[in-house]
């Protein structure tokens, strides 16, 4: 298995697009039988202009007619959608390819995640009583040779000094580029992780753009559910991505 398999496992570029072509596809017959409808309607329409017909079913034929211009507009509005997701996610696949493989780091990592072992829990100590939570602030420390005189802070450096050259591994690497999986956010609200899964929503950097009022139009969501899922993904982007991401 190669290293990006699991990333994008079930979210491959290629057999997304053949799938939502298949379906643009579909909804483009479907425009042109709802066509074939609609020209039908007006000609009969037209036929019956002058013979004696009661009102009633003239406002049917009418009605008819008028819905089924309605639903082309709208089949035409979904294959425009389904043309800019097609093209967005092949930006969005390149885009995540290119921050995995040349550092492009977004997200904070908490120094308990990166320093998690028992070896760094004096390192862990001193930096949280220098007010150090995340891996990236260290660079606000007076002076990093102060790690120096801490237990296993040799081992730190080196590890923090790895870590700016790139060298830091897979599981943190994702982490760094993708955030948190969306289940751990999200964890109490197993309907809408539900949701995500289906829609090939994995990592909380797949929320960037997300469509939230389609929740409510789309996924049966109460409009209060939805209002708390904006702000749970706020408030992890503002705590978690960094600035100018």
């Amino acid at each position: 298995m190669g290293l990006f398999d699991g990333l994008f496992k079930e979210k491959s570029c290629t057999v997304n697009n053949e799938k939502e072509l298949t379906e643009i596809s579909s909804l483009k017959e479907l425009i042109t039988s709802q066509n074939l409808e609609i020209e039908k309607l007006k000609l009969e329409l037209h036929n019956l202009k002058n013979t004696t017909l009661p009102p009633k079913q003239v406002y049917i034929m009418e009605k008819n007619l008028k819905s089924s211009r309605e639903a082309n507009t709208l089949l035409e509005q979904e294959i425009l959608e389904l043309k800019k997701k097609n093209s967005y996610d092949a930006i969005s696949h390149n885009q995540i390819y290119n921050n995995l493989i040349n550092n492009n780091f977004i997200y904070k990592l908490g120094i308990e995640t990166f320093f998690k072992t028992i070896k760094f829990e004096e390192v862990r100590n001193f930096l949280k009583n220098n007010n150090i939570l995340f891996i990236q602030d260290m660079k606000s420390l007076p002076s990093l040779k102060e790690l120096l005189k801490i237990k296993n802070g040799d081992l730190a450096l080196e590890k923090y000094e790895n870590l700016k050259k790139g060298i830091v591994p897979w599981d943190l690497r994702v982490f760094l580029c993708k955030g948190d999986k969306v289940h751990k956010i999200y964890k109490n609200k197993r309907k809408f992780i539900t949701y995500l899964n289906k829609h090939n929503i994995e990592f909380m950097d797949d929320m960037n753009d997300f469509d939230f009022e389609s929740l409510i139009v789309k996924g049966g969501f109460p409009k209060k559910a939805v209002e708390e899922f904006k702000i749970l993904t706020n408030d992890y982007f503002n705590e978690f991505k960094l600035e100018n991401n």
